[in-house]
């Protein structure tokens, strides 16, 4: 069974459609193509898949996508802040 899931990704709006419970992790580097988030240990420990959900840092391989429905997730892909 699949769901058209959405979040905001990196300051961008997406919409995913897929199984809810596949990981996080799985979505950003297999659906979306961001290769920098990196599954290092599948258990949460390396930090290799570190996001930020509204703001707050999260394994990204312990988490399922439609966990994020709705949420701002920000990767080590995002655009660095400009810098006066």
């Amino acid at each position: 069974m699949t769901e058209r899931i959405a979040f905001a990704l990196d300051g961008e709006r997406v919409e995913v459609e897929t199984d809810p419970m596949r990981r996080l992790a799985a979505v950003l580097h297999d659906d979306l193509g961001l290769t920098g988030t990196n599954v290092g240990c599948n258990t949460g420990d390396c930090g290799g898949c570190t996001v930020r959900v509204d703001g707050r840092p999260v394994s990204a391989c312990l988490v399922a996508v439609a966990q994020v429905e709705g949420c701002e997730v920000v990767t080590i892909e995002a655009p660095a802040p400009l810098v006066a």
